[in-house]
Order: structure tokens, then C-alpha cells, then sequence
């Protein structure tokens, strides 16, 4: 079985954050690193808002099928990534009609991270999923993160940052249920490019796929 999609917090512009379970082994002897992913993939679709300061500052779509992950951003302009763990992405421009195809990058697990220690907390709702809830501390730093974890799907529902009032990521919808297949393949039509067409437009500036959202990338995030 493939490995699984641990987060929605996940590369439109880079990779669709996938993986991220790793093999279930735990490093860690007090049992604190987050249950490695089931068997089978739990299907379900997601609405993820990102805030600075309470305001929402990007939305995006995530969509979770038997064997690929889809995300739907249309900041800075219209992207859908499409991860197939340990092995491609296709970066879709529904604008042009066109897709890039590169190499899956398996993503950093801000849970189950060698720079952190967390510690589970207890249990809360987010969104009306039963969530664990994980606090983080910097190793030799000062920085505090919560994560609150669905472990039955996997997949993390909300993130504050710096104090545990402060969300800086959170889960607004949450619909469990088979996605259709055709989510997850590349549309009929569409040309292979090899670079991003937004490339030298007023549109975007990224030279190649960045990750987006990574708890590195927004500095309301990696604060």
C-alpha cells in the first residue's frame, strides 16, 4: 500500500503534502509521535483556511482519494496539484490547459520532526472531528506550535501558532466519503509543458514549484 496523505497543509505550487506517516516506527520512547496511517485510506474532500491575525489569508480545496491527493488554490493564480506518493506530481494550469509533471518530494512532518519535541495533550473537536491534540516546542528555542490531529483519516484539522489561541491554519469542512477517480487524472486535452507558464508574468514569479502551504513558507507560520 502507498503510503498515505498526512496533511492538507500541502504544496500546490510545490507538492501536495503527502506521506508525511512515514513507516509507522516511533523514535521516540514516550510514545508521543502521532499513529502511523491505517491500512486503507480514508476518502474525504476538505475546505483548509489559512489566517494572519484572524483575517483568512488563503483557502484552498483538498481532496483525498485511494491513492492521490488533489489540492485546488487559485492564489497567486489558478494551480491544482495532483500527488501520487512516492512517485510524481502533475502541476495543472487550468488557464492554458497545460500540466508539468515532477518528481514527488516526500514532505517534513511537523509532528513526528528530530527539531521538535511534542507532547500529546489530550483530545478536542475541530470542525466535528475527534482530534488529538499535540503540543510542540522548539529543541533549543523558544517557538510553541499545536497541531490538532485527526488520526483516523490522518490529517491534521487545526494549527496555532505561538500561543494556543493564535490559529494560524484551520479545517472548515470536512466531508468523508469515496472522491471521484477522474479528480486525480490529468484532464483530456491538456498539453505536457516543461516550465511554469506564469514564469516572467505579472501573475507569479516563482521560478518552480514552491511548497505551499509549509509551516516554513508563511511567516506567520514559522515564526
Amino acid at each position: 500500500m502507498k503510503k498515505q496523505i498526512w496533511l492538507a497543509l500541502s504544496g500546490v505550487l510545490m507538492v501536495t503534502l503527502a506521506g508525511c506517516g512515514g513507516d509507522g516506527d516511533d523514535d521516540n520512547d514516550n510514545g508521543n509521535n502521532p499513529p502511523p496511517p491505517p491500512e486503507d485510506q480514508a476518502q474525504f474532500a476538505a475546505s483548509v483556511n489559512f489566517y494572519d491575525e484572524g483575517e483568512v489569508v488563503l483557502t484552498y480545496k483538498y481532496y483525498q482519494g485511494e491513492e492521490a491527493g488533489r489540492t485546488e488554490l487559485n492564489v497567486p493564480y489558478p494551480l491544482v496539484s495532483i500527488s501520487y506518493p512516492e512517485e510524481v506530481t502533475y502541476l495543472l494550469y487550468p488557464e492554458f490547459d497545460q500540466y508539468q509533471e515532477i518528481p514527488w518530494e516526500e514532505p517534513e512532518d511537523p509532528i513526528d520532526n528530530p527539531d521538535v519535541d511534542c507532547e500529546k495533550e489530550g483530545k478536542a473537536t475541530v470542525t466535528g472531528r475527534d482530534t488529538d491534540l499535540y503540543h510542540c516546542t522548539e529543541i533549543g528555542g523558544d517557538e510553541e506550535s499545536w497541531y490538532w490531529l485527526d488520526p483516523e483519516l490522518p490529517f491534521i484539522m487545526q494549527i496555532a501558532d505561538g500561543s494556543i489561541s493564535n490559529i494560524v491554519m484551520k479545517v472548515t469542512e470536512l466531508k468523508v466519503g469515496n472522491q471521484p477517480k477522474d479528480l486525480f487524472e490529468v484532464p483530456a486535452g491538456y498539453t505536457q509543458v516543461e516550465e511554469n507558464p506564469y514564469v516572467g508574468s505579472l501573475l507569479g514569479q516563482v521560478e518552480k514549484p514552491m511548497s505551499l502551504p509549509s509551516l516554513q513558507d508563511f511567516d506567520f507560520l514559522s515564526r
